[in-house]
């Protein structure tokens, strides 16, 4: 069943994982005990670790209004997760935790005497709101704890709050203090709390994702399929959430006609042909011969770019140096016709002035590293 803003009411938020690829008759099921359980018990934990801040909370809060005596507060420790997907908002999943049951009490102390305190009850519900992201996709070369999922939005409230006084029916008193009581609910049902993603593990969840992916990408992964990212589409699937790992729908396609040229500080520089072949999330691999037959990682370009910078790996001074370009994308890897250049040892590297000596125009005068300016501006560079 949903409810009024359409979440899943009563929903366990059971996790599912899968593997997706077109090479693939159909998607493999990943176990996930060890990633994690169902999110109903995450978030209780996050709520449990937070029971005591809200008892204190609004405390303070009545404590701002008005001295008090015989304060005590009872929070229910458990609540009902609800969660839903927005069809406009991809990768999306908006959670909601109701804890209703929960209450607190006071006696004030002005400016009532000790013959005509009376008692307040307080009963409200708590809503902790979060909305988490999920990548499109994992990139392998990321620390695990940034993603897939981060914490887009996230606070707890309060809801439904209803004060009451042992003086309620007392004519004069009992009106007077509903006026008070009224602003009191408006009160706590208008304050929130931020939430952070360190107090419902995302951090350590979001490691065990990339590690368990990691390990999936060994299931199609060898020498010549490098992956470099996975494909991650998350959505409720009936009562589930399941999250489906993917690789692309083609394999990399070699480039060919690659030229390179020596750079200073030992490096090399490499541009190739078939730019339309390329797509933003392919990135191309320099790898150089090394002695023995064995291929080294010299440089990666940036993704959908048809060049690479890279390292010379030890090369000298007019030393033949045979490189390949591979080109990567989340199908795998595909690796080009070899090319050997002549390799030369520009030197050092010396970087140009970012701002030359322009020719300035009648009544303007020079201030090197700052263009022309007035002759009667002070220039820096004379002082």
């Amino acid at each position: 069943m949903a409810d009024s803003e359409a979440y899943l009411d009563n929903w366990a938020g059971t996790v599912k994982v899968e593997l997706d690829s077109p090479d693939l008759p159909q998607a493999i099921a990943v176990p996930t005990e060890e990633i994690t359980g169902p999110l109903s018990e995450r978030v209780q934990a996050g709520w449990l670790s937070k029971i005591a801040d809200v008892c204190s909370k609004i405390r303070d809060g009545i404590q701002q209004e008005i001295d008090m005596s015989e304060w005590s507060c009872g929070l229910t420790n458990t609540g009902e997760l609800r969660g839903r997907t927005p069809p406009m908002f991809p990768n999306r999943l908006d959670l909601k935790y109701i804890i209703s049951g929960n209450m607190f009490s006071f006696t004030p102390v002005a400016p009532f005497s000790q013959w005509t305190r009376p008692i307040i009850l307080g009963t409200f519900t708590v809503v902790l709101r979060m909305t988490l992201q999920f990548d499109t996709r994992l990139e392998f070369a990321q620390p695990g704890a940034r993603g897939p999922i981060s914490l887009l939005s996230g606070h707890l409230g309060f809801e439904d709050a209803r004060l009451v006084s042992s003086l309620d029916g007392v004519p004069l008193a009992g009106d007077l203090i509903a006026q008070k009581l009224r602003a009191g609910e408006r009160k706590l049902n208008e304050s929130t709390t931020p939430l952070s993603s360190d107090e419902f593990g995302l951090p350590d969840t979001n490691q065990k994702i990339h590690d368990k992916a990691n390990g999936l990408r060994q299931v199609f992964q060898n020498e010549d399929t490098q992956i470099p990212y996975l494909g991650l589409r998350a959505a409720l699937r009936g009562s589930d959430f399941v999250m489906v790992f993917s690789k692309g729908a083609r394999p990399a396609v070699p480039l060919s006609t690659c030229n390179c040229t020596s750079k200073c500080e030992m490096r090399i520089h490499c541009t190739c042909a078939g730019v339309t072949v390329l797509r933003d999330d392919e990135r191309v691999l320099m790898q150089r011969l090394m002695s023995g037959g064995t291929w080294a990682v010299s440089g990666i370009s940036e993704p959908g770019a048809w060049w690479v910078d890279g390292k010379a790996l030890g090369a000298s001074d007019g030393e033949v140096v045979t490189v390949r370009f591979c080109t990567m994308n989340q199908w795998g890897r595909r690796c080009g016709e070899n090319v050997s250049f002549g390799f030369e040892d520009v030197g050092a590297c010396f970087s140009s002035d970012p701002t030359p000596t322009p020719s300035c125009p009648p009544g303007m005068r020079v201030c090197p590293g700052h263009g022309c300016i007035l002759p009667s501006m002070a220039c820096a560079f004379e002082r």
